[in-house]
């Protein structure tokens, strides 16, 4: 279905209901005040869409200057045709984007990741003089394995590497290596996620080392000098994971305390973990909820999915100012629904998991990949891929939802892809297999003004014709919220500085 102008799309709002998890644990659905319709989805942006695929997005907006964002993703359009780090940078808040590949590709400017074949799970953070900050992990293919073991290399090479930019995201020159391991069928390095420390610049690279075949460890490395050294990494945790993915998403709040959070598959709990001390130690591991993991595909899908959390902090000036929201796709309803847990207290406790998407509760179709920001009057915005226009749950756009109340509820969802598309369009990954592959995850960034957001997006593919792209949107929600199609009222800031 194609969101054309004039076209509406039904925002069907779901009552106050509670499904039980476990005792003591249950999900709150949001209860938005009305029905309402939004008439038209924000322009659509072609981020990226070589001949070959991209997926899996990242997102940063410079704070000082919010014109300037730069967005990465995995990218196939090099010369070997393997995967390579991509950013996108846009110097007119998303309305245009140009591409560069992080230094070391084949055929490229050299640099320390030059001889490695591909590079991959990008993630992209910004300080508070406008540099950027793109970490990733990139490796050497050798051996396939065969039969069940296929997607292990033996004895292949990888490292975690962080590139940084001084010119708003035009070049990343510098490029330091963080870790570098030989990895054998039995180990692996796997998704790190980056933060920046406010306080005094401190970069924190969080990572997992797969290191057996029912056992993974968090690792943290940090640089003290702008990316230039990087420290021996330290393990954080221990869990019984097996293979399964675990996301580590870390955050940095106003004063300077690191928040990490994750998924334990074993378990199936999401944990959560903090330091007071720039990681020198952190607390005992935390459980924030527990969770039923989605299927991996879901129904009507042959690609990826996954239920790794995503982390967000409140660094606005805002009394919820600290405020942690974590949040992952979850299926004790019966169906993918995006939740979200919160915490105002610095960690000490949690509350929920609430429901992010407002349709009707268990009613079969798929909410998942969530992304979470909180912008300057503390609002919390949480993007997401949705299936809820097609009643056959196949089809899928790029939604938006916003919550103005501490992650309460979420009584705004709103689609941000102005075209449906379906994941089963998206090319194999490894290369010439049938695992389609849109990536483990989405992105969303919020500043005073406006909430953008990248993803994977197989608009221009076909069953016959498989092709991913990213996409993206920039939401100016606060001209959107003055609208108030949903008649309800807007609890903007004392100064009313969010309707100037």
């Amino acid at each position: 279905m194609l969101f054309a102008a004039g076209a509406v799309a039904l925002l069907i709002l779901a009552g106050l209901g509670v499904v039980f998890l476990r005792p003591g644990w249950q999900i709150t659905s949001s209860k938005a005040p009305n029905s309402s319709k939004y008439p038209i989805p924000p322009p659509n942006v072609a981020v990226a869409t070589g001949p070959k695929a991209e997926a899996e997005t990242a997102l940063a907006i410079s704070p000082t200057d919010p014109d300037n964002m730069v967005a990465g993703a995995n990218d196939f359009n090099t010369l070997n045709g393997d995967k390579w780090c991509a950013y996108y940078t846009s110097h007119d808040r998303g309305k245009t984007w140009k591409t560069g590949f992080i230094d070391g590709y084949l055929g490229g400017p050299p640099s320390l990741l030059t001889g490695y074949d591909a590079s991959s799970d990008g993630v992209i953070v910004a300080d508070s003089k406008g540099n950027f900050y793109y970490a990733g992990l990139a490796f050497k293919r050798h051996v396939r394995l065969p039969g069940a073991l296929s997607n292990l290399y033996a004895g292949r090479e990888d490292s975690m590497f962080v590139a940084k930019s001084t010119d708003k995201g035009d070049t990343f020159g510098l490029v330091s290596i963080v870790s570098t391991a030989i990895v054998l069928p039995v180990k692996m390095d796997d998704k790190e996620w980056l933060a920046v420390d406010p306080v005094n610049g401190n970069l924190y690279l969080v990572w997992v080392i797969f290191s057996g075949t029912n056992t993974a460890r968090i690792a943290f490395s940090k640089s003290t000098d702008g990316d230039q050294s990087w420290s021996l990494p330290t393990t954080i945790s221990s869990v019984g994971s097996g293979w399964s993915f675990i996301n580590t998403p870390v955050v940095v709040d106003k004063e300077g305390t690191i928040h990490i959070a994750w998924t334990d598959y074993t378990s199936k709990q999401v944990y959560y973990t903090r330091s007071s001390d720039q990681g020198n130690s952190f607390s005992t591991p935390t459980v924030v909820a527990p969770v039923v993991p989605i299927p991996d595909p879901l129904p009507n899908g042959d690609y990826r999915t996954d239920s790794g959390v995503v982390l967000a902090v409140d660094t606005s000036d805002a009394n919820t100012s600290g405020s942690l929201y974590v949040a992952w796709a979850d299926y004790a309803s019966g169906d993918s629904d995006v939740l979200l847990s919160s915490s105002h207290d610095g960690g000490k406790s949690w509350e929920g998991p609430v429901r992010v998407n407002n349709d009707t509760d268990g009613n079969g179709a798929d909410q998942f990949f969530p992304a979470v920001a909180v912008s300057a009057e503390g609002w919390v915005h949480v993007g997401f891929y949705d299936r809820r226009s097609d009643p056959k749950d196949t089809l899928m756009e790029y939604w938006w939802a916003i919550s103005f109340d501490g992650g309460s509820t979420f009584p705004v969802n709103v689609p941000m892809s102005n075209a449906s598309f379906n994941g089963a369009y998206s090319p194999g990954y490894p290369v010439g297999t049938n695992n389609d592959f849109m990536g483990d995850y989405t992105a969303v960034a919020a500043d005073n003004q406006t909430v953008a957001g990248v993803w994977c997006d197989t608009r221009n593919g076909s069953e016959t014709s498989q092709n991913s792209d990213i996409y993206g949107a920039v939401v100016p929600y606060k001209e959107l919220l003055k609208e108030n199609r949903w008649n309800f009222t807007i609890p903007w800031p004392a100064d009313n500085s969010t309707k100037k």
